[in-house]
C-alpha cells in the first residue's frame, strides 16, 4: 500500500510541475505585463482580448499556491 501511495505522490507532482510549466510559459505577457488575457484552441495567445483581474488574480494565485505546496514537498 504504501508504494503506490507514494507513486501516487510522484505522479501527481510530476503532473503539478507539467502544468505549472506550462502556464509559466504561456501565461504571462511579455508585451504588456501581467497574464495574458486568452489562448485559443492551437495554443496561440488571442491579441487584444480583455485581460479580467479575476482571471490574473486567479492565475497569480494558483502559482503562489502550487509553489508554496511544491516547498513543502521539496
Amino acid at each position: 500500500m504504501h508504494a503506490i501511495i507514494e507513486k501516487s505522490e510522484n505522479d501527481l507532482s510530476k503532473e503539478l510541475k507539467n502544468i505549472l510549466n506550462y502556464w509559466i510559459n504561456n501565461a504571462i505577457d511579455k508585451t504588456n505585463g501581467g497574464f495574458v488575457g486568452g489562448r485559443d484552441y492551437c495554443n496561440n495567445e488571442v491579441n487584444k482580448m480583455s485581460k479580467g483581474i479575476i482571471l490574473n488574480s486567479r492565475i497569480l494565485w494558483s502559482l503562489s499556491a502550487a509553489s508554496n505546496f511544491m516547498d513543502l514537498l521539496y
